[in-house]
Parts: C-alpha cells; structure tokens; sequence
C-alpha cells in the first residue's frame, strides 16, 4: 500500500499584492517593450507604458525642433535648442555639449 503526502499551499494575502508587483516585474522585463521616442506625422512623442491602467500612452513633446531633434537614448534626446529628459526640457543643459 501507497501513502501519499499532500502538500498544502498556503495564501498570505498580506504577501499579494508585493508578488502581483513581482510578476508584473518580470513578465515587462520578459518582453520587449518598444518605449523611447517616436515620431508621428512630424510630431515628437516620448512613449512611456503604464502597465495597469493605460498600457502605452504618448506625451508629445510641443517644443522639439523637428528638423534637428535627435533621440539619445530611450530617455535623453536634443535639438538645436534644448536637451530632454523624456517628455521634459532639461533647464541649464547645453546642447551642444550635452552627449
């Protein structure tokens, strides 16, 4: 005769939410997820993702010199007049130095 051990799963619902956060964590780092700059008809957004309410949403970004707005990075971009972080003009910071 066999005897089998059961095992019990036990749920703290004071843990929940912190491994909802962790899951969330590790299914965004899991995929790829496009976010930076984009142009749109001429337009400069900074794309940015809010995973639970609004998925990806666009900020335009009113004051980028099209012709000369260049992304540095997914967070940093420039034109011949300011220096951005994301949607956000960065006061002080020199564009023409600013790497």
């Amino acid at each position: 005769m066999h005897t089998h051990k059961k095992h019990i799963i036990s749920y703290n619902k004071n843990k929940a939410p912190g491994m909802l956060l962790l899951l969330a964590f590790l299914f965004l780092n899991s995929c790829h997820i496009d976010l930076g700059y984009k142009r749109v008809d001429r337009e400069w957004y900074w794309t940015d993702i809010e995973f639970v309410l609004y998925g990806r949403r666009y900020h335009p970004i009113p004051e980028a010199d099209n012709r000369t707005f260049k992304p540095l990075s997914k967070n940093y971009a420039k034109d011949k007049n300011n220096v951005y972080f994301n949607d956000r003009i960065i006061d002080g910071a020199d564009p023409k130095t600013f790497r």
